[in-house]
């Protein structure tokens, strides 16, 4: 699945992301093309549409490995004639024009086609299309026909009159990472500008992929749509208006699958109706009533099945009844049932595709999450708090001057040269904006503004004894005249900042500032140390600060900021509500002292930070901690007054505090909940750490200055003057910019358990350790106490162990045993399943022995059969989900025959338990303590089960390989000789193996898992629904019973209707309801029916006279949750993959990966090594049309096919370069109508299956002719091949191959193969049916001797 994301913007207009997959909020900066920032955004997966500032349209998509790359297609058209020969002008007047398209529709020459705006560029000139269904046209890449109706040839004859080729160019999309404008003349005409926008649409089948509906209102209320928003085309074609029949509207939403829901200018809502897979945008609008007398709505926000409302008073409203899967059965699922008023004021709401909920506050502009959202309860329970705090430890340096000079904008600072970058940042993130900057007063903030700073050099003599160098910075600040008093009024020194503040520990960038050596001595830079002098210089009145004439601006000496540490304070418990606003904060996390954290020293800032051009990584802290306020004691006497001498005594303290080398850390509590709002939360500190709490514990609060881990807060120290008077700096108020949200969007953040999202996750302390403030208690004990621990556990060990280790046990050997009631199926002329007893035997310790035994009666006499645990190769469960309580045992003599032992249990979860048990107790012999060694072979079963045979020492034959499973859920996997294994999911995603072990039916705590990780697979269900034709019934499942099911799958199990169908094992889960599937061989009417004259008959779109029975096709998606050795690999979702034969010679040399993505694009992946199995990113290998199949052979020869069955092989490959130099086409092609779809290289040998199931061999493959002269036929009934490093073949083999009636799924390996004989003689089981994939790719077999040849089948 691709990365989902919560986009926000803030009050700035800079754009926010926060991913699914991390804690990391990550600003969109340099994104800009003319620096309009937005003011509202509608996102989805590819990327966002927003609205700047200046009301135009602009589109944001997301940089992929992949770009896009659109063909552009014309045909050349001409006629034969006597005299001049083939020529276009030679063409009739009822022919086709020159150029034209594959039809032979329009006027197409080369010089038409244009960019469709600045956003594209071409990718190379225009080419001739050789290719010709698999094969090469004829020179000049002509193609022939007697006419232009009939059919075309690739080569000519002497009754060909007409000709065609095709002419191909590529144009690819580079507004990638950027807010691109969207440039429309014709809404530039009529003067609209828009107001709000909406985007949604991507589910609506049988639509091109990527397309999206983007619906805009303009500032007159006229709704417009844009057409043509495809992968293919992000940007579209055109707006189009849609009449709202005289309702204008000022806020518009869309839903996954279509739905449109608008609110008009009088606060009603309005849905578009008919909305369906042929009328995308629907067709009419229908009025909702209010959801009550005096409410009008003011937002709306669509999910997949459920509506949301904000009213002008900014309360919330929940809509029932909506089924955006379901608009087909009417407009009773497009339009809901009844409002349901929700607890809680926000000002904002935002709906994922999967139904969650965020909103903004409705004063404080915090996000909250609605918890309990589930498919049962849409509603959900809480309101919960999301608190985002920022850490900018690991700011990147690209965007640290964006952020700073955004800051200093909405701070009034214009003249930022003065500033340091690493202070301005620290200095303008808590600064005051005016009131119509922010939307705040200015009342909560000290009356004056900062407009000047710099840094200068504390004088030693000043230094108290023991201190520290401290970094400072020198202000000179206009105040208006105000009193000590005055000032402790409005600025409380009581108080401090509660929540977690983190600092810059960027790099300091190059810029134009005083600052020119950016390099620090002890933390004191050379300006500094020379600033002394410049101290005194006059202070002036900033120009944007307005001063009364009554007021006289006096001229304060520059103060000194300096960081000190103050002790750990008791904290306070403040209840948070949505829509309450604190007058001193939100959620009073603001105070009067700003917190600044600090690095270790300013010399080595940003060494460990990796730039991005970009984009700057912002860090945020994300958590959902209760935000408790972290305040000093005092009294309200004290806040409100506050003398000199106080403030004296706590600057005294302050200073003595830099000597002090702790950190300090806040007590963190739980807030109570109130008005439904429910704020649990963890504190999470960086990048994935996560720390845990003690009792007695705070926040770990980081200074800015030269010593590690030295807390404190921002105090406020005069240079040393004569009666000056001591003011406080600043005070943080609400309008910090980060922090002041003004719009976010889910429609791209796509989660179903939100407890799987580590921003989502709650902070809950266990009860047993847990304080009453709900912190960890942990017990630390001394050295001391510990050596007597140990050393009186070993006088234990020798007194009652050591001492009698060498006493013969009075029990020499012991043995457990397992009873369980089964039934058996006993193979013979009248197969059957017989009741019996299964009795497992193995004894204690190390010991292999062991037996299983199975007791049945028969015929009335009681008999049992049993079987040594050495001689069982195998154990697994039945593919077919069918029988899923059947556990399959393997042998080696059963594996010959094809008659396993098959063992039915009574549920899952006994059938899980003995696979466990079986597997463990061989967990010695099969190596399943371990990791997978290098040249095992991977395979994997129908079910997706791993299975892997590790590397043998001497030939074995291939009924007495041993196959051991392993955690994780694939449909293929390919390996090499180095190790390295990549997996292909049902979903398509990619996972890498990382060297673990276990998992799946082992428990992962296990002794053998280790390293095993939560990997997750999505698959779809089918199911027919049947029906047949009646005289007087018309279509109708009731007679469908006499010639089919009423409702049936692939396999034609039959069911009573579709929610019958079931899960493939109880471990998979349903993520989505049915749903009609219109995308099916053959096409489908309106309501997803095929036709047929009878149901062994090919079925078609439309009825025909003689068609009497129809079906439909329904889906359903269910997912799964398992572990195993895995990490799943970011990437492009693939459909085939392939990793180099040939053997590396040292850990850190490159490795050739090639893969094909779900859209037929080539890739070749850069960076592989043993080290780094994963590698780093993809190279794009352009085709002139997509492919379905790869291969990397020895020598790093690359095969692949194309979707029309054609063969390509690619020269130049290298480790070095990876991408080859070009695609060079096979021929000839195998006999007509055998379209290759599966292909395998060996070290020398090609081998490929084509759609009918057959096997094909290359033959004469030499270095100076590596493509081979022609394909040679082997076998059929085959479903796929692996070919390995030494030419070995192995094959899943179809039902009824050869003399196999057991199938499908049987694996089979190639004897025989030998220079003479490349193609083999015959085929040897390797194990029976049930499998799905093989990989041979890895495997070095050793040699085989004479007397140990298998007996061979025929072919």
């Amino acid at each position: 699945m691709s990365e989902s994301r919560l986009w926000l913007v803030n009050t700035n207009g800079n754009v926010f992301t926060l991913s699914t997959k991390h804690r990391r909020m990550r600003q969109l900066v340099k994104t800009y093309h003319d620096g309009v920032k937005l003011k509202r955004l509608a996102a989805c997966q590819s990327g966002a549409w927003g609205i700047g500032h200046d009301h135009q349209i602009y589109i944001f998509v997301h940089s992929t490995e992949v770009p896009i790359r659109v063909q552009e297609t014309t045909y050349e058209n001409q006629r034969w004639s006597p005299i001049s020969g083939f020529s276009g002008s030679n063409l009739l007047p009822t022919d086709r024009s020159n150029w034209s398209d594959e039809h032979g529709n329009g006027f197409f020459p080369k010089e038409s086609f244009t960019l469709p705006s600045q956003h594209w560029e071409w990718d190379g000139d225009w080419e001739i299309d050789d290719n010709f269904q698999g094969q090469i046209a004829s020179r000049g890449g002509w193609q022939y026909a007697t006419n232009f109706p009939r059919p075309w040839t690739p080569e000519s004859t002497w009754k060909s009159c007409v000709r065609k080729r095709k002419w191909i160019r590529f144009r690819r999309f580079t507004a990638t990472d950027v807010w691109a404008k969207i440039f429309d003349d014709k809404m530039k005409e009529s003067g609209d500008c828009f107001i709000d926008i909406a985007v949604g649409g991507f589910d609506i089948p049988t639509q091109p992929e990527g397309h999206l509906c983007v619906w805009g209102v303009t500032n007159t209320g006229q709704v417009y749509v844009r057409q043509g928003v495809t992968y293919d085309c992000p940007e579209g074609k055109e707006w189009r208006p849609v009449s709202t029949e005289n309702h204008g509207l000022i806020n518009i939403s869309v839903g996954p699958t279509g739905l449109v829901w608008g609110v008009t200018w009088d606060g009603q809502a309005l849905v578009r109706l008919n909305v369906n897979r042929d009328y995308v945008y629907g067709t009419s609008w229908t009025l909702v009533t209010y959801p009550d007398e005096s409410t009008r709505v003011m937002q709306v926000a669509l999910g997949l099945n459920t509506l949301w409302a904000l009213s002008r008073e900014g309360k919330v409203w929940y809509r029932k009844g909506i089924q955006g899967t379901q608009l087909l059965t009417g407009t009773a699922a497009a339009t809901g049932s009844t409002w349901v008023e929700m607890v809680g004021e926000m000002a904002h709401i935002a709906v994922t595709p999967c139904d969650h909920v965020f909103a903004l506050g409705l004063n404080e502009n915090e996000i909250y999450f609605r918890s309990g959202v589930t498919s049962s309860d849409l509603g959900g329970k809480t309101w919960q708090l999301l608190s985002l705090k920022e850490n900018t430890s690991v700011l990147q340096q690209d965007s640290f001057s964006s952020v700073m000079s955004d800051s200093l904008t909405e701070s009034g600072l214009e003249d930022s040269s003065r500033f340091s970058s690493l202070v301005a940042s620290q200095m303008t993130k808590y600064m005051p904006r005016t009131g119509s900057e922010s939307g705040w007063s200015e009342s909560s903030s000290v009356a004056g503004s900062l407009t000047h700073a710099k840094l200068v050099n504390t004088p030693v003599s000043d230094k108290p004894a023991g201190a520290r160098n401290g970094f400072c910075m020198t202000l000179a600040t206009p105040i208006q005249k105000t009193s000590l008093g005055q000032a402790g009024d409005a600025v409380p020194p009581s108080r401090t900042v509660s929540g977690t503040e983190a600092i810059v520990s960027n790099k300091v960038r190059e810029s134009k500032s005083v600052i020119q050596d950016r390099s620090f001595n002890n933390g004191v830079t050379d300006e500094m140390q020379s600033s002394n002098s410049r101290d005194t210089a006059a202070n002036q009145c900033d120009e944007e600060t307005t001063c009364d004439k009554e007021d006289v601006c006096c001229t304060m000496p520059p103060v000194q900021v300096c960081v000190t540490s103050v002790e750990s304070s008791e904290s306070h418990v403040n209840n948070h509500q949505p829509g309450k606003f604190s007058p001193v904060g939100v959620g009073d996390k603001l105070s009067t002292k700003s917190v600044i954290s600090s690095c270790d020293n300013l010399d080595s800032l940003g060494s460990s930070v990796t730039s991005e051009e970009n984009d700057g990584i912002i860090n945020f802290v994300t958590d959902l901690l209760s935000v408790s306020s972290v305040t000093e004691k005092s009294d309200d006497t004290d806040t409100n007054d506050v003398s000199a001498e106080d403030i004296s005594k706590r600057l005294e303290q302050d200073k003595l505090s830099d000597a002090q080398d702790t950190r300090e850390i806040t007590n963190t509590t739980n807030r109570p909940s109130s008005l439904g709002v429910s704020d649990n939360s963890s504190v999470l500190m960086g990048d994935g750490e996560s720390p845990v709490f003690t009792q007695g514990e705070s926040v770990p609060w980081v200074t800015i200055g030269p010593s590690t881990g030295v807390s404190g807060t921002i105090s406020v120290r005069s240079t040393p003057s004569i009666d000056q008077e001591v003011i406080p700096m600043f005070e943080m108020t609400p309008a910090m910019p980060r922090y002041s949200w003004a719009w976010l969007n889910g429609m791209a953040c796509a989660f179903d358990d939100p407890s799987k999202i580590t921003w989502l996750q709650s902070y809950q302390a266990e009860s047993d350790d847990a304080t009453p403030q709900g912190n960890k208690t942990k017990v630390k004990i001394s050295m001391a106490l510990r050596a007597d621990f140990l050393q009186k556990l070993h006088m234990r060990n020798t007194r009652e162990v050591e001492n009698f280790k060498y006493i013969e046990s009075a029990v020499q050997r012991t043995s457990w045993l397992k009873k369980s009631n089964m039934k058996w199926y006993m193979f013979g002329k009248r197969p059957q399943w017989q009741d019996c007893s299964v009795e497992l035997e193995q004894g204690h310790g190390d010991s292999e022995e062991g037996s299983l035994t199975i007791h049945y009666t028969f015929k009335g006499k009681p008999m049992h059969t049993q079987v040594c645990l050495q001689d069982i190769v195998c154990v697994k469960q039945v593919s077919d989900y069918h029988e899923r309580t059947t556990v399959v045992i393997h042998t080696t003599d059963t594996v010959k025959s094809l008659q396993p032992w098959l063992l039915k249990l009574a549920s899952e979860s006994e059938v899980e338990d003995w696979v466990s048990l079986l597997c463990t107790v061989n967990a010695v012999r099969w190596k399943l303590n371990q990791p997978v060694p290098t040249g095992s072979v991977w395979s994997t079963t129908m079910r997706g089960d791993i299975f892997v045979h590790p590397p043998d020492k001497v030939h074995v034959k291939g009924h007495e390989m041993h196959w051991m499973q392993q955690g994780g859920h694939l449909k293929l996997l390919e390996t090499s000789t180095c190790g390295i294994t990549w997996g292909v999911g049902y979903d398509h995603t990619v996972w890498t193996y990382n060297g673990g072990f276990g998992g799946g039916i082992f428990k992962a705590t296990s002794h053998l898992s280790n390293q095993v990780f939560l990997q997750m697979d999505v698959r779809t269900v089918l199911v027919y629904e049947n029906q047949k034709w009646l005289p007087v019934f018309g279509y109708s499942n009731r007679g469908v019973e006499m010639v089919g099911y009423s409702w049936s799958d692939k396999m034609s199990q039959r069911y009573d209707s579709k929610e019958e169908v079931q899960l493939p094992s109880s471990r998979w889960q349903w993520v989505s309801d049915w749903r009609l599937d219109y995308e099916v061989d053959g096409g489908t009417d309106n309501n997803g029916w095929q036709h047929a004259s009878s149901f062994q008959r090919p079925f078609h779109q439309g009825r025909g006279m003689r068609d009497g029975v129809r079906r439909r096709k329904w889906m359903r998606k269910c997912r799964l949750e398992t572990v195993g050795p895995w990490m799943s690999c970011d990437s492009v979702p693939l459909m085939d993959v392939s990793v180099q034969v040939d053997p590396v010679t040292s850990t850190d040399e490159p490795v050739v990966l090639w893969a094909v993505g779900t859209n037929g694009n080539v890739l070749s992946r850069l960076g592989v090594t043993m080290e780094n199995p994963q590698g780093d990113s993809w190279i794009h290998i352009a085709t002139d049309q997509p492919f379905e199949a790869v291969s990397v052979g020895g020598t790093h020869r690359v095969w692949a096919l194309a979707r029309d069955g054609s063969a390509w092989y690619r020269p130049g490959v290298t480790q070095y370069n990876i991408s080859g130099t070009c695609w060079l086409q096979v021929v000839p092609p195998p006999p007509s109508g055998c379209l290759l779809r599966h292909i395998s290289v060996g070290a020398t040998a090609v081998w490929a299956v084509d759609t009918r199931g057959n096997l094909w061999f290359r033959h004469d493959i030499t270095g100076t002719f590596p493509e081979g002269t022609r394909w040679g036929y082997v076998c059929n009934s085959v479903r796929s091949v692996s070919a390995g490093p030494q030419d070995q073949v192995w094959i899943i083999a179809d039902s009824n191959f050869m003399k196999n009636k057991r199938g499908p799924g049987v694996i089979y390996r190639r004897v025989g193969i030998s220079d003479t004989c490349p193609t083999g003689t015959s085929w040897e089981i390797v194990i029976g049916s049930g499998w799905e994939y093989v990989s041979v790719r890895g495997q070095l077999e050793p040699g085989e001797e004479a007397a140990d040849l298998p007996i061979k089948e025929p072919l």
